[in-house]
């Protein structure tokens, strides 16, 4: 076993032991909705906001399987937890990438989170907004004032990390070229306020609240890079990042609602059985409809995650693949959980056993893109052009 798989190797086993610890205290920070400061120290500490950073710049440069499984890992002890890291992880992932960043840009901002400890997230989301792929613009933009100063103004909704953050990477207008952007603000820059307005159903801990921008002063080289303003921009590079990270976050969720289970369904006797409820044979059919679907998801998640990483395919003929897995794993998250909450009873709304929160955090993953109505578009898209070929994967 060569250097770079034992180190891929380690870092599952890391993912394992800090989804063990993060779980003691999920039910808490689902109660008490907070940034999960603790949390985030030891993922800190354990090196694990390197994970898609290259090894020349001090990351760990893990492959997307691993991290893929590592996410799913994490997502078995709070989903919470896992979503927020993901969305730093899908940030670093994707620029180690694509190279869409300034050299000088990427080293500073991937040394400080090697050094540091920082957290990034990308900010994009507005309430009036929609898909950007439905061709909306964002309100939030970039102009010149009086005093010929660059100035952020805008509002964003479903900032995940929010108040964790050192860095934001906003998804704007640049009034003064006409073209969409992504620029890197500090959270303490003046002029940046944060509305904490996050109480969604699931993922409690998120801290995914409003972040406000009023005239926050920025330079022009903290315009990461602009769409269309070169031919290397011209088209923005396929982002798999983000779908399978959530696909993985939805997974770790139904894995985690399925061991529950098991220990329920083998310690639970009523008076009127002589064994456990296990062994009935209805309840071995609903288990059984459970695996199934959590085995099917994970192998394709899994697949597809290692197929991305093979330069012979070329990428956009994944991107259906892709799609398809983060729907699939969504999917089963949602019908493991609501098969689990049938299966267990009145037990499963009562929240110290934690089955009702498993079912709230599956929901999640419904409405992070590429929403199911998006998905099965690209996949029928591409059905209808590739009709006389057989399916890569």
């Amino acid at each position: 076993m060569n250097n770079q798989k034992l180190e891929e190797k380690k870092i599952l086993n890391v993912a394992r032991i800090i989804s063990k610890t993060i779980k003691k205290k999920a039910l808490y920070y689902d109660e008490n909705p907070q940034f999960q400061e603790q949390n985030f120290t030891l993922l800190i500490k354990k090196k694990y906001l390197t994970l898609a950073i290259p090894k020349s710049l001090g990351g760990l440069n893990i492959s997307m399987p691993t991290i893929i499984l590592a996410q799913l890992e994490l997502a078995k002890g709070d989903a919470s937890t896992a979503l927020g890291i993901g969305m730093h992880t899908i940030v670093c992932g994707y620029e180690s990438e694509n190279f869409l960043w300034s050299k000088k840009q990427r080293e500073s901002i991937f040394t400080s989170i090697v050094q540091n400890g920082l957290l990034i997230n990308n900010i994009a989301s507005e309430a009036e907004l929609g898909s950007p792929k439905n061709g909306g613009l964002p309100t939030t933009e970039i102009s010149i004032d009086s005093l010929n100063k660059l100035r952020l103004n805008g509002k964003k909704n479903w900032a995940t990390l929010s108040t964790g953050l050192t860095f934001m990477v906003v998804y704007a207008i640049n009034k003064e070229t006409n073209r969409l952007c992504r620029v890197l603000i500090r959270t303490n820059s003046p002029g940046i306020s944060i509305n904490k307005n996050w109480n969604g159903l699931g993922m409690r801990s998120t801290e995914s609240h409003e972040v406000i921008f009023k005239n926050v002063l920025i330079k022009k080289t903290d315009i990461l890079y602009e769409h269309g303003k070169s031919k290397k921009y011209e088209k923005i590079p396929i982002n798999a990042w983000f779908p399978l990270i959530i696909a993985a976050t939805s997974m770790g969720i139904a894995i985690e609602a399925r061991n529950k289970l098991i220990v329920f369904l083998q310690n639970r006797r009523p008076s009127g059985y002589e064994k456990s409820i296990s062994e009935i044979p209805f309840i071995k059919y609903q288990l059984g409809e459970i695996e199934s679907r959590i085995m099917i998801a994970k192998s394709f998640l899994i697949n597809i995650a290692q197929s991305w990483e093979d330069k012979k395919i070329p990428r956009k003929e994944i991107y259906p693949y892709i799609v398809a897995a983060k729907r699939e794993a969504t999917e089963t998250a949602v019908f493991v959980t609501d098969k689990v909450m049938r299966l267990v009873g009145g037990i499963a709304l009562e929240k110290n056993h934690e089955f009702e929160r498993l079912f709230r955090d599956a929901r999640s993953g419904l409405i992070n893109p590429p929403i199911e109505s998006r998905a099965l578009e690209t996949i029928a898209n591409f059905s209808l052009i590739n009709n006389k070929k057989d399916f890569r994967l």
